[in-house]
């Protein structure tokens, strides 16, 4: 039996990306390799809706400080006391850190990286953002003895942006939030639809309202003559807080689409399986991602992709989709309008995602793997 600790912060904290994956991650384990590993969660504080909301919350052990005052740093350096008293085997930081002086307990260090936008990119944070972001990447990789990549194209920016070794550098997928692995119900899907107010066709866009998500890409092609007519309504599920999003809803109005766009900025996790189900496509032109989870929930959902031909994405998608220069509006729009026109190839690339996604993405085997490579690595 492994003993095995996370980084749980995000865990109980964070509802995006890096949130999805340690949630998808530690359940993952638990309800498949319970019998091979022992997990136990570590968190200044406990998110006690989320901790309730967990079916697997009796399959781990929390392990958060017990003063409040302690909680300042306790992630970054504090917490290796914590981890040292519970005699573990491995410490895996799921978001890309790892505590100083884990590596000098006689524990495997683990951490997944997600991406190297803040190497790539860094003009996409403040300043100050960036150059802690890299900071804390470049410690966490130098100091692992197993680093996670969530793609090939993450790994390979790993190996050439830090010079580990290709040994302690493996690929390790994210599978979809458990809601979208349960057998449909149709009628409450459609239920769950109809209470949102949704239309019987439309499209989708799922993920942060953020400059290299590429809505406003996705705006400019529905505004093209050809689509002007064809295409059917955008749905459009993030948060709208950023001032990429203002200058979106800008968009929306100077384009003369505000009745082709729903805004679900606060859709629940619990409606988002039945929302992506519905649609007629999923619209997804990232220039760059670590993975990119919407194409593999999507790609579960039987809904074809259409997405960017850039860094991971046509890698992930696989069979499943389309990959276009979401930058090039002729090229967007001639690829959507395609998509919307022809359901015997929306239907093949359905099935061929479908497929793609089942043998790549799915729980079991995923959780299988960590723990095989969790072995292979204290061995």
């Amino acid at each position: 039996m492994i003993r095995v600790g996370f980084d749980a912060k995000r865990f109980f904290w964070n509802f995006t990306g890096l949130g999805n994956h340690s949630r998808s991650l530690v359940r993952g384990l638990a309800h498949h390799e319970s019998s091979r590993v022992e997990l136990k969660l570590f968190t200044p504080k406990i998110n006690s809706a989320v901790l309730a909301d967990d079916p697997m919350r009796d399959r781990y052990q929390i392990v958060s400080p017990k003063h409040r005052f302690a909680r300042l740093a306790w992630r970054e350096w504090r917490v290796v006391d914590a981890i040292r008293e519970r005699d573990l085997h491995v410490y895996h930081g799921l978001s890309a850190e790892l505590p100083i002086g884990v590596e000098k307990l006689g524990v495997l260090p683990v951490v997944t990286i997600h991406d190297l936008v803040a190497e790539t990119r860094p003009e996409l944070f403040g300043a100050v953002d960036a150059r802690i972001y890299r900071w804390k990447m470049r410690s966490a990789v130098k100091r692992a003895g197993l680093v996670l990549a969530t793609s090939e194209a993450t790994k390979q920016e790993v190996l050439e942006v830090y010079r580990k070794s290709p040994e302690q550098v493996h690929v390790l997928y994210q599978p979809p939030a458990e809601g979208f692995l349960r057998a449909p119900d149709s009628a409450q899907d459609l239920q769950t639809r109809a209470r949102l107010g949704l239309p019987r066709e439309y499209l989708l866009s799922v993920g942060s309202v953020i400059e290299r998500k590429r809505l406003r890409a996705t705006l400019r092609a529905l505004a093209h003559p050809r689509l002007r007519a064809l295409a059917p309504r955008l749905v459009v599920v993030g948060s709208l807080r950023s001032d990429y999003a203002k200058l979106a809803q800008q968009d929306v109005r100077e384009l003369g689409l505000e009745s082709q766009v729903i805004w679900l900025s606060d859709l629940s996790a619990r409606d988002l399986p039945a929302v992506t189900r519905g649609a007629l496509v999923s619209v997804y032109p990232s220039i760059y991602e670590g993975f990119g989870i919407p194409l593999a929930e999507a790609m579960v959902s039987r809904v074809p992709v259409l997405t960017s031909k850039f860094s991971c994405l046509p890698e992930v998608v696989g069979p499943g989709g389309i990959c276009v220069n979401p930058d090039d509006v002729e090229e967007f729009a001639e690829a959507l309008a395609g998509l919307l026109e022809d359901q015997v190839l929306r239907g093949h690339l359905a099935s061929q995602g479908y497929a793609h996604a089942a043998s790549r993405y799915l729980p079991a085997p995923l959780a299988a793997r960590l723990v095989d490579l969790y072995h292979s690595f204290l061995n």
